[in-house]
Protein backbone atom coordinates (compact mmCIF):
# COMPACT_ATOMS: atom_id res chain seq x y z
CA UNK A 1 0.00 0.00 0.00
CA UNK A 2 1.62 3.52 -0.73
CA UNK A 3 -0.38 6.89 -0.03
CA UNK A 4 0.37 9.08 -2.74
CA UNK A 5 -0.01 12.89 -2.14
CA UNK A 6 -1.69 15.02 -4.82
CA UNK A 7 -2.68 17.93 -4.25
CA UNK A 8 0.34 19.58 -2.05
CA UNK A 9 2.75 17.15 -4.38
CA UNK A 10 6.27 18.41 -4.22
CA UNK A 11 5.14 20.23 -0.58
CA UNK A 12 6.37 18.60 2.64
CA UNK A 13 3.61 17.19 4.50
CA UNK A 14 2.73 14.53 6.77
CA UNK A 15 1.43 11.27 5.53
CA UNK A 16 0.62 8.21 6.80
CA UNK A 17 -0.51 4.79 5.80
CA UNK A 18 -1.63 1.35 7.58
CA UNK A 19 -1.80 -2.27 6.38
CA UNK A 20 -3.51 -4.20 9.39
CA UNK A 21 -4.42 -7.79 9.57
CA UNK A 22 -5.69 -8.34 13.27
CA UNK A 23 -3.57 -7.76 15.38
CA UNK A 24 -0.39 -7.64 12.78
CA UNK A 25 -0.01 -3.91 11.73
CA UNK A 26 2.56 -1.98 9.43
CA UNK A 27 2.84 1.59 8.88
CA UNK A 28 4.55 4.80 7.56
CA UNK A 29 4.11 8.14 8.78
CA UNK A 30 6.37 10.98 8.61
CA UNK A 31 6.58 14.51 6.59
CA UNK A 32 7.14 13.30 2.97
CA UNK A 33 7.15 15.19 -0.28
CA UNK A 34 5.49 12.67 -2.33
CA UNK A 35 4.22 9.31 -0.80
CA UNK A 36 4.19 7.44 2.40
CA UNK A 37 5.16 3.37 1.55
CA UNK A 38 5.01 1.10 0.58
CA UNK A 39 3.71 -1.11 3.60
CA UNK A 40 2.87 -4.40 3.23
CA UNK A 41 2.29 -7.79 5.16
CA UNK A 42 3.12 -11.26 4.34
CA UNK A 43 1.77 -14.48 4.97
CA UNK A 44 -2.15 -13.41 4.82
CA UNK A 45 -3.10 -17.01 6.35
CA UNK A 46 -6.83 -16.50 4.72
CA UNK A 47 -7.84 -13.36 6.82
CA UNK A 48 -8.78 -9.90 5.67
CA UNK A 49 -6.50 -6.78 5.33
CA UNK A 50 -7.46 -3.44 6.32
CA UNK A 51 -5.80 -0.40 5.00
CA UNK A 52 -5.74 3.39 5.63
CA UNK A 53 -4.21 6.57 4.63
CA UNK A 54 -4.33 9.94 5.58
CA UNK A 55 -2.67 13.57 4.16
CA UNK A 56 -2.16 16.02 5.97
CA UNK A 57 -1.94 19.81 4.06
CA UNK A 58 1.42 21.50 4.25
CA UNK A 59 0.43 24.46 6.87
CA UNK A 60 -1.24 21.34 9.14
CA UNK A 61 -4.61 23.36 8.76
CA UNK A 62 -6.36 20.40 6.59
CA UNK A 63 -6.15 16.43 7.00
CA UNK A 64 -8.25 14.00 4.79
CA UNK A 65 -7.98 10.69 4.41
CA UNK A 66 -9.92 7.39 4.66
CA UNK A 67 -9.86 3.27 5.89
CA UNK A 68 -11.21 0.42 3.85
CA UNK A 69 -11.83 -2.64 5.76
CA UNK A 70 -11.90 -6.64 4.12
CA UNK A 71 -9.72 -5.51 0.83
CA UNK A 72 -8.00 -8.40 0.74
CA UNK A 73 -8.93 -11.61 1.60
CA UNK A 74 -6.96 -14.43 0.59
Amino acid sequence: MVNVARKYYGQKQLLKVTVRQGDRFKKQEDYFYEYAGPVSLTSMDGHCVTVSGWVTSPSGSRAVGDQWTDVHCG
